[in-house]
């Protein structure tokens, strides 16, 4: 297939629609915003057009997002809950009007399906969190109802799938099954994993419910590994396997009564043991990427660095230890000061500096901030400790109005915005900075001591308080 080409072009009728944004995931890594290339291609009178002359991903499948944009602003239309699978030989043009979208053109059939396949919707009649509707005394039976559902909904899609499978290449329609799969497991994992690691102890009977409804579902539970190929390049399969893995070891951390997550190497060990190829490398940098720097700790970078086979992994594994491993050193990064006035920032030599990054609005910001308040009180009159705060709210009066509040920040931060850029700013996408509140605690050089301090009082003053006497 050497010298083919990916293209895609159309018409958008949409008016003041300016340009489509693109993104080209090599392979599509849940909680990394590095591994995706991004392209803004305009849009002039109602049409555009991208062509990339250099074969990607090697001639492999990718996955491919496609957003309208109009004045800087996105729009819904286009933006699936899951990413079209796309080959490097696709000839795709689309044609875009208020109330929907058809696509045309060489391999543009699994777009056609894909974009089908989003549209269908869970039909259920209950409303509210997923704990509100689940936590009460009836929630068992509700959780039945909702797995049924869900069920249902999976079959459906295999019945769509299964109807143009002849217009579908063999390996596409693979491809598109495993992902309808991995959807499907995962919405039942993330109801499970959430009512069984929040309800308290007066819930402990439902409870242990979820948990045994867990156990039954998964007992049985071995890796998947073949095909192993094409159920890597589906988006969803790899996180639906990555997750049972990942809670059945919790569990048993847990004594199988609760489910506890601390350190994940037996998770990664257990997935290089069981699994091959493409699917086991991706697994892999799933883990380190969720967990490796969440215990301060580089160690299962190095071994990923060592383990996965597969270049494009390998790269941006070995990056992410270069970049978060401790004693990496920080570089310095532009940011706006609370004056308006662009700052170079470096960790102030002689201190220990903790970094937090959060955002207006951010639940999980907010309440740890409360919880932190007395501790940096204390702290204020420590002069070799130094707290950053950088939010990456894109709106500069609400990042000012939030400081003033006093919700998400401790009157000593240094605040700093990073200039309407959000996620994108150079330092949150060099720290790979997803999930928010994030801490980063830098040595008194400058150096890296952890690029994932875990969030919560205890850990926070803990690590700050043993970098402090050097410990």
């Amino acid at each position: 297939m050497e010298g083919d080409h990916f293209k895609i072009s159309g018409r958008i009728h949409i008016e003041d629609c300016d340009s489509v944004q693109l993104q080209l995931h090599t392979y599509y890594l849940p909680l990394s915003i590095n591994s995706f290339q991004k392209i803004v291609v305009p849009v002039i009178d109602g049409l555009f057009e991208y062509e990339s002359d250099i074969p990607i991903n090697a001639n492999r499948p990718f996955n491919l997002g496609i957003y309208l944009y109009v004045k800087d602003r996105t729009m819904g239309l286009l933006e699936v809950r899951n990413l079209f699978l796309a080959l490097p030989n696709d000839q795709i043009t689309l044609d875009v009007g208020k109330s929907g979208v058809t696509f045309s053109g060489q391999g543009s059939e699994k777009y056609n399906v894909r974009w089908a396949l989003d549209r269908f919707v869970l039909k259920t009649l209950f409303k509210g969190t997923i704990k509100e509707v689940l936590g009460g005394e009836d929630g068992s039976g509700k959780l039945a109802i909702l797995e049924a559902q869900h069920d249902s909904l999976y079959q459906e899609k295999l019945y769509y799938i299964e109807m143009h499978k002849d217009r579908l290449t063999p390996a596409e329609y693979r491809m598109l099954k495993y992902d309808a799969l991995g959807i499907r497991q995962r919405m039942l994992l993330r109801t499970i994993s959430i009512l069984a690691t929040t309800l308290g102890a007066k819930d402990s009977l439902l409870k242990a419910h979820y948990i045994a409804h867990f156990q039954k579902m998964y007992h049985d539970f071995e890796p998947d590994t073949v095909d192993s190929e094409l159920k890597a390049y589906a988006q969803n399969f790899a996180e639906y396997q990555f997750d049972v893995i990942h809670l059945q070891h919790a569990l048993s951390r847990g004594g199988g009564h609760n489910f506890y997550f601390g350190n994940e190497s037996e998770v990664y060990h257990y997935i290089r043991e069981n699994y091959s190829g493409l699917l086991r490398d991706k697994m892999l940098v799933m883990t380190v990427q969720r967990y490796s720097a969440m215990d301060h700790d580089s160690e299962l970078l190095k071994e990923a660095c060592k383990d996965v086979e597969d270049d494009y992994f390998n790269r941006l594994v070995c990056l992410s230890l270069y970049r978060g491993g401790i004693g990496a050193k920080i570089p310095a990064f532009e940011l706006i000061n609370t004056a308006g006035t662009v700052q170079t920032f470096v960790p102030e030599k002689g201190k220990i500096t903790l970094i937090d990054f959060w955002y207006t609005g951010c639940g999980a910001c907010a309440l740890l901030s409360s919880h932190l308040h007395s501790y940096l009180d204390s702290m204020q009159n420590v002069s070799d400790f130094r707290l950053v705060s950088i939010s990456i709210d894109k709106n500069r009066m609400k990042w000012i109005n939030s400081i003033e509040s006093g919700k998400y920040t401790h009157p000593s931060a240094l605040n700093f915005y990073t200039n309407g850029l959000g996620s994108r700013h150079p330092m949150t996408m060099y720290f790979n900075i997803i999930g928010y509140p994030r801490f980063l605690l830098i040595d008194r050089e400058g150096n890296i001591l952890s690029s994932y301090v875990y969030p919560t009082l205890q850990n926070i003053s803990g690590l700050v308080n043993k970098a402090l006497r050097g410990i």
